[in-house]
C-alpha cells in the first residue's frame, strides 16, 4: 500500500480482526493516538492510516491481555512504539500448577 493510502473502516477492522463497532467506538476512545482523519468532521469520510491500523492492533492485544482502557492509554502515552511489542506481565510462573509429566 502507498504511504499516502489510508483504509476504510471496514477494511481497518478486518486488518485488525474487530467488529465495525468496535471500530469505531475505539477510534472515540483512543481518539488521541490517531490520525484526525479516523474521526472526522461530521458529514466527512472516516479513514484509517497503517498508524492508526498498529495502534489499534497495540489495543486489541493489550485488551485481549486483560488491561483496562485507562491502562492501555497509559501504556501507549508512555511509549507508542512499543506498546505491541512489549508484553503484558502474566502470572508469575510459581503460581502456576506443574505441568503432569
Amino acid at each position: 500500500m502507498p504511504a499516502n493510502e489510508t483504509y476504510s473502516p471496514a477494511r481497518a477492522a478486518k486488518q485488525v480482526g474487530i467488529p465495525g463497532s468496535t471500530l469505531r467506538h475505539w477510534a472515540k476512545g483512543y481518539a488521541e493516538f490517531l490520525s484526525p482523519e479516523s474521526n472526522p468532521e461530521p458529514g466527512s469520510e472516516r479513514r484509517f492510516t497503517d498508524a492508526d491500523v498498529e495502534v489499534l492492533k497495540a489495543i486489541a492485544q493489550l485488551r485481549a491481555n486483560d488491561l483496562q482502557p485507562d491502562e492501555i492509554k497509559a501504556r501507549l502515552r508512555d511509549n507508542p512504539a512499543t506498546a505491541l511489542q512489549t508484553p503484558v506481565e502474566g502470572p508469575a510462573s510459581h503460581d502456576r500448577p506443574a505441568p503432569l509429566v
